[in-house]
């Protein structure tokens, strides 16, 4: 299983789990502060509700990563994006670009 958290700042964390067994794009997405979605291969599989307050931390940023316990992520990435929330329609439409992009690499997902 995978977990995805997503944290506003130093704001308390929402996190949903669900296992990738296709090696396709896991994607969280935080539109509000009460609308966490996970998504695989653009479909989404489990939100949270839990509110989590927007704050500006001063934290470093970690891609697969924490700090406090550190812990890593030992996995194959393909890529990231750091950005805002992302609407249903705007996640279909980032998985169809990282699926022609891979595929233009030579890495079509199995």
């Amino acid at each position: 299983n995978f977990a995805i958290t997503t944290e506003l700042g130093k704001a308390a964390s929402a996190s949903t789990t669900r296992a990738n067994t296709n090696g396709g794009l896991m994607l969280a997405s935080r539109v509000s502060t009460t609308d966490l979605t996970l998504y695989d291969d653009a479909v989404s599989i489990a939100t949270n509700t839990s509110s989590t307050a927007e704050t500006t931390g001063a934290a470093p940023f970690f891609v697969f990563a924490r700090n406090g316990p550190t812990e890593y992520y030992n996995g194959i990435m393909a890529g990231y994006s750091i950005g805002g929330g992302m609407s249903g329609a705007e996640v279909t439409a980032y998985y169809n670009a990282m699926n022609t992009f891979q595929a233009a690499l030579g890495r079509e997902q199995a």
